[in-house]
């Protein structure tokens, strides 16, 4: 659990290099991550 939801800090979140932007009500604005397969190859690699 983030410090966000521990605290319950009231401003908007950027995460994960950018690929997850919330606003202050932790609704997405931005969301770029990649596919469940890409994510399964780079499990297998590590």
């Amino acid at each position: 659990m983030g410090y966000g939801m521990v605290y319950h800090f009231k401003s908007p979140i950027i995460c994960y290099s950018e690929a997850l932007i919330l606003d202050e009500s932790r609704e997405i604005l931005y969301s770029k991550g990649f596919s469940r397969e890409l994510a399964k190859e780079v499990i297998n690699f590590i």
